[in-house]
């Protein structure tokens, strides 16, 4: 199995897409929460991270009225990780899991939060990993249960390019899901990738992740 660490799952420097064009596309609302995110966490908060993009189309798509039910570009939301990982001083890895990890408990002050309570870990192990793709437009993700306090989820869709930034949000998001659900020990590790075709003219990538607990 490939490793995930390998440059090519990494989001290229120079994106092959101009911002705004690309087919692959991701929930304003995604977008909207990232910039929440770069306010709670970032020194000079979103508008440092969008200062740190490479080049000026790239921060007007940034600083464009983002409306959180329509669909754009996911790739400038790459490109916002990447900066924002800079501006912290950090891993790219380590953001995007503390994203994910954010996004789970924004989620969970809502009526996700009023689920925990009356699901099984189980199910939150099952519907977690949809859930944190549900703000993407390309792909899809299925789930299965493969033993005791075990959870398969496949991500299919994913450009190559775009694995690392997907895969490590939604590690991070799927293993707080479960801690804030009451599991113990809830971990979740990339288990394999693949090939997965192709789709308007970028190589595609299948992840699958397990999600433990005890």
């Amino acid at each position: 199995m490939p490793s995930i660490l390998d440059p090519s799952f990494a989001p290229p420097r120079e994106p092959p897409f101009p911002p705004g064009t690309s087919p692959f596309r991701q929930k304003g609302n995604a977008y909207l929460g990232d910039l929440r995110y770069y306010d709670a966490v970032v020194r000079g908060g979103a508008e440092a991270v969008i200062g740190a993009l490479p080049d000026d189309p790239h921060r007007a798509f940034a600083r464009q009225k983002l409306r959180a039910s329509e669909w754009y570009d996911a790739y400038p939301g790459a490109q916002l990780e990447l900066a924002a990982a800079r501006v912290r001083g950090v891993s790219f890895e380590r953001h995007r899991r503390e994203t994910g990890e954010w996004h789970a408990k924004e989620a969970t002050r809502g009526i996700y939060g009023a689920l925990l309570k009356f699901i099984s870990n189980e199910n939150v192990a099952l519907w977690g990993p949809r859930i944190s793709s549900l703000d993407f437009e390309f792909g899809r993700t299925d789930t299965r249960v493969v033993g005791e306090r075990e959870v398969v989820a496949s991500r299919r869709g994913i450009p190559r390019e775009l694995v690392q930034w997907v895969v490590y949000a939604s590690v991070g998001f799927c293993e707080t899901a479960l801690r804030l659900a009451g599991a113990r020990d809830a971990r979740v590790t990339v288990v394999d990738l693949a090939a997965d075709g192709r789709l308007f003219g970028r190589d595609l990538a299948r992840a699958e992740l397990r999600l433990l607990w005890s």
